[in-house]
């Protein structure tokens, strides 16, 4: 348990540590902040500016929302996997 602690210590004493711990947290900032912010104001009755939603994305979907539960596939499997299992079968015969 000794050499854990210490090996624990040597990792948060690293600048590798804290270099990835920088890129994290500047990653979170460029692509995540805004994002939060606007859900959270939202959620709290502050309507965005410019939003493609109709709705908050934290908020609890309600049956007529479009994307409530999954929709079945109207396509018809056989159109899709015989063509595609021909088209691999050929790829693979043609690396042999």
């Amino acid at each position: 348990m000794k050499l854990y602690f210490k090996e624990c210590k040597k990792i948060a004493a690293s600048v590798i540590y804290y270099i990835f711990i920088a890129i994290l947290v500047f990653s979170w900032f460029q692509n995540f902040r805004g994002v939060t912010k606007t859900e959270i104001n939202w959620e709290k009755g502050i309507p965005p500016a410019d939003i493609g939603f109709e709705r908050s994305l934290l908020s609890k979907p309600s049956e007529e929302d479009d994307y409530f539960g999954s929709k079945v596939s109207e396509d018809d499997p056989a159109a899709i996997m015989i063509p595609c299992a021909v088209m691999l079968h050929k790829v693979i015969c043609s690396l042999i």
